[in-house]
């Protein structure tokens, strides 16, 4: 939708920074979901937690997938998501929005 929308802003063209921002996008959407739709717990590790990843498929049936995180990849998503916020911010100002 993002890239649909700078191209509509843009006179139908594709700004030549919009691929790599679609691409952070597309991560960005990947991180959040790996952190809201699974269940966690308490690790045995001091600093970390463990990731449950429940599928269930018709081909290959009832999955549990398990991660351990750190604090510190914690971190890393959170800082990647702001940095793409504040990017994002920053390119609608400059790009799409520039009388702000």
């Amino acid at each position: 939708m993002f890239g649909s929308l700078c191209r509509h802003l843009n006179g139908g063209k594709e700004p030549p920074e919009l691929g790599d921002m679609v691409k952070r996008l597309s991560l960005a959407e990947e991180k959040r979901n790996t952190i809201l739709h699974s269940f966690w717990a308490a690790s045995p590790d001091i600093g970390s937690v463990t990731r449950a990843k429940v599928t269930a498929k018709r081909r290959s049936g009832l999955r549990v997938q398990f991660e351990t995180m750190t604090a510190e990849d914690m971190e890393d998503i959170a800082e990647f998501l702001g940095d793409l916020g504040n990017d994002l911010l920053n390119y609608y100002v400059e790009k799409l929005h520039p009388a702000l």
